[in-house]
């Protein structure tokens, strides 16, 4: 937890409810919880929607987004909802409520476009010139240009019917994401821009078909690499203000991505968001990042008294893998956190100019990630799962079920409860773990500490 500088509450007042919160969250799957619990239910009638920072936002059919303030007992803060009206052809969304901040993309008709100011499209764009997509940043709860935007609608890209997008804010910064998805080697294409939104400066851009971002911190960028035909899949990590400087986190190696015979040799490919790439046996048909939209965000004043730590972020990684067409699809998670990233890249030379740093797996995911099978296989669109903090929770069996991986908060319950054991229904997963599947080059041996909490009841899944 973070503490607010902004609330009027003595520490011996704040005290008793931070207690209060984390007996919350530890008895979060209890029938007396279920039972004081309350419903909010989604609309579902618009093509997006997003929760962070306390606020549920969700896109109503070309008029607007519908925002509602979730409710906190223990904190004070009351429930209400609000509508931002405006009349885009909205085709995604991503807001900072610490800012009063919403910033839309929509798609224009091509024979209404203009010129773009800034166009990150594929080469071949002029044979696929479709729709232009304009970036706007308006207030939450008006839909006038924010008042301190100079980023006024900006065109950021020339567009394929088939391109997806991601778009996340943090701060000052600006990320959209556009990737167009292909069954063609030569047609896959992804690209990611980075603007100040204040002010309209371009900070940085990658067209190293980037699978998936999130920002880390005011400084630093976090991309998901695809494998290639020389090695397996990478987090990096790129510096914003220098962008020749780029951390490479390396993944478990699948067996025979280096080296081995060519592909004919009996290899496989590759798929990735229907990305083809060559390899020699493994394949990767599916591989996403997920993360809380905004947990680096400036909170809200009326967030008090406390809120969740902004440096310490979970970073859930969700992968497909086969290894040859006789054994069934395995789908897997990698979690780590922001901090752990960043201890990383402190610990390290800086990289040269161009060159990036590499980081192998063994030099850091051994020790700071925790890797394991997710509890159904993926179908390889957005993962169902919800991660707070440094918390997440995915459906297991029709139950949801939580992970947690608050360091001090797990080392501190096994230390009355025990490894691999705890009341209601906790488990604390202390020791190391051999993911044996048979798919890696080697063991892959991970102790990122954490505890897992399945609801006693099977028809309870709440979360407060």
């Amino acid at each position: 937890m973070e503490d607010n500088p902004s609330d009027k509450l003595t520490k011996a007042q704040k005290l008793p409810l931070i207690r209060e919160y984390r007996a919350a969250w530890d008895n979060v799957h209890t029938e007396e919880t279920a039972r004081q619990g309350k419903s909010i239910p989604m609309k579902f009638d618009g093509l997006a929607w997003e929760l962070g920072g306390g606020v549920l936002a969700e896109s109503i059919w070309a008029k607007g987004v519908q925002f509602r303030q979730l409710p906190s007992r223990i904190r004070g803060i009351s429930e209400h909802t609000w509508t931002t009206s405006f009349s885009l052809n909205m085709d995604d969304f991503t807001i900072d409520p610490g800012q009063d901040l919403l910033a839309a993309l929509e798609r224009v008709s091509s024979n209404q476009s203009v010129l773009p100011s800034f166009c990150c499209c594929p080469p071949s764009h002029e044979e696929c010139l479709l729709d232009i997509l304009s970036t706007y940043v308006l207030c939450r709860r008006e839909s006038d240009i924010h008042w301190q935007a100079n980023l006024l609608p900006v065109n950021v890209s020339a567009i394929h019917i088939r391109t997806a997008f991601e778009i996340r804010i943090n701060g000052d910064l600006l990320g959209i994401l556009a990737r167009q998805e292909s069954y063609h080697i030569n047609q896959t294409w992804s690209c990611i821009n980075v603007w100040n939104w204040r002010t309209g400066e371009h900070l940085l851009s990658s067209t190293e078909q980037p699978l998936s971002f999130l920002f880390m911190g005011d400084r630093y960028l976090l991309t998901l690499k695809p494998p290639d035909i020389l090695e397996g899949p990478a987090i990096v990590v790129h510096d914003i203000f220098v962008p020749s400087r780029r951390w490479m986190f390396q993944l478990p190696l699948v067996q025979g991505t280096v080296g081995g015979g060519s592909p004919g040799e009996g290899g496989g490919r590759i798929l990735i968001r229907e990305m083809n790439f060559i390899s020699e046996t493994g394949l990767y048909p599916n591989l996403d990042v997920v993360s809380e939209p905004g947990a680096t965000w400036r909170p809200s004043t009326m967030l008090s008294p406390f809120y969740v730590a902004r440096r310490e972020k979970l970073i859930v990684l969700v992968m497909n893998l086969i290894f040859n067409r006789r054994q069934p699809m395995v789908s897997l998670t990698v979690s780590t956190l922001s901090s752990r990233l960043l201890a990383c890249i402190e610990a390290v030379e800086p990289p040269i100019e161009g060159v990036d740093r590499r980081i192998m797996w063994q030099d850091w995911g051994d020790k700071n990630c925790r890797m394991g099978y997710w509890p159904n296989r993926w179908d390889g669109g957005w993962p169902c799962v919800s991660t707070y903090g440094t918390k997440y929770a995915c459906l297991e069996k029709n139950r949801v079920t939580l992970y947690d991986f608050n360091q001090p908060a797990v080392r501190h319950g096994a230390s009355r409860n025990g490894d691999h054991e705890g009341s209601n229904s906790t488990e604390y997963v202390m020791h190391s773990t051999d993911l044996e599947t048979g798919f890696f080059d080697k063991p892959v041996v991970t102790s990122l500490p954490y505890r897992k909490r399945t609801p006693e009841n099977p028809h309870i899944a709440l979360i407060p």
